[in-house]
Formats: C-alpha cells, structure tokens, sequence
C-alpha cells in the first residue's frame, strides 16, 4: 500500500500506508531502506536511488522528493508553494541512502557511479567555519524532517548531526 507506480513504471515507495503521497521522498526512502532494506528489492532500491539523482540540481541541491511525473521538488510545502529553497538535510539523507543501499548489496559499482554527485549534494550542505550546519535569518530554510514545515535559522543541531554522520559513512563507503 506503500507504493505508487512513476510515469517511467519505477514503483516508488512512498511515506504512508496507502500510497497518497504522489511521490518519492528522500528522508522517508532512506529511513526505509535503513530499517526495512531486506525487505525491498535491491533493483527498486537501486532505481529510486537513481530516480532521486535525476533530480539533483546542477549545484548539487538534492531534492526532498520527486513526484509520480519525476519532477523534483526541493523543499517541503505544497508543489506551488514551497516553503524555502530547499530543505537543509537532503544531501546527508541521500549519502545515508546510498551507504545503507551499499551495506545492504555490495553493489560497488553503484557506489562508484554516484559518489561524485552524492558528494556534491553533501557539498551543497550550509556550514559555518566551525562545520556546523547553519542558515542565516535572511534565508531560513527547513531543516531535518518531521519538523520540516518549520522554517528554521542559527546553527542547527540535528542537521550537523546527521551531516557529521554521513560523511563519516561515506569516508568508510569510498575506502
């Protein structure tokens, strides 16, 4: 019930129970396959990762979701309405999708085919001189789910957290 089928037929698995989001989210999809990989086909795990990337602007903005007509939208908000720029946590999110993808398949080839851009999108990620993640009160932006509709500013804990985290798994992926 969690899935929806993409105009390319790629079924994408979705954040509810009964396929009403019209979309594949990067946070959700990497949670679920962090915490159910085993039960998702490597194949449609691979595929959505690469549907995600399709998505990536060329300054490495990874979107927050891309919708059934694969169109990426990057931050949280209605499509026509989006609450900021984009949402602070979708680089780190997308590197932890694919070390999870990774652990879970050895799939080293993929690996190497989206480390650049997957790089790229943790680049991407707003950091003062002290390396935590920060947006200024001119640009507040939405930070790390589920408190995702909130614009927030300063230096922001969970975001630095979860940045600090996938650099380290994916210091570990390219060795």
């Amino acid at each position: 019930g969690c899935r929806v089928q993409g105009h390319d037929g790629l079924w994408l698995h979705t954040p509810d129970g009964v396929g009403n989001y019209k979309a594949l989210w990067t946070r959700d999809f990497q949670y679920m396959v962090e915490h159910a990989g085993d039960l998702l086909d490597p194949q449609e795990i691979r595929a959505s990762i690469l549907y995600l990337l399709r998505g990536q602007r060329a300054d490495g903005c990874v979107p927050d979701r891309v919708n059934v007509e694969g169109q990426a939208i990057y931050s949280p908000g209605g499509e026509q309405a989006p609450l900021a720029d984009h949402a602070l946590d979708n680089g780190p999110f997308l590197a932890m999708l694919v070390c999870n993808y990774l652990d879970l398949t050895d799939d080293a080839g993929l690996f190497s085919q989206v480390e650049p851009a997957v790089r790229m999108g943790l680049d991407h990620t707003r950091r003062d001189d002290s390396g935590l993640v920060y947006t200024s009160g001119k640009e507040p932006q939405c930070p790390y789910g589920f408190t995702d509709t909130v614009a927030k500013s300063g230096h922001l804990l969970f975001c630095s957290v979860l940045y600090h985290w996938a650099c380290q798994r994916m210091s570990r992926a390219s060795r």
